[in-house]
């Protein structure tokens, strides 16, 4: 499972929350494609055993 705030516009909230990642849609759009996966350590839990 994986946390991450996902917001319109960047802000300076992304400085401030270490728990999840913190980006702009348009961020995290361009991350993915450039991965071709999920691109976020911070923020994934496992689940289960």
């Amino acid at each position: 499972m994986a946390g991450i705030i996902i917001t319109f516009f960047p802000t300076m909230a992304s400085y401030l929350i270490e728990e999840y990642p913190c980006v702009s849609l348009t961020e995290f759009m361009l991350d993915y494609e450039a991965l071709g996966e999920y691109p976020y350590q911070i923020g994934v839990c496992k689940i289960g055993n």
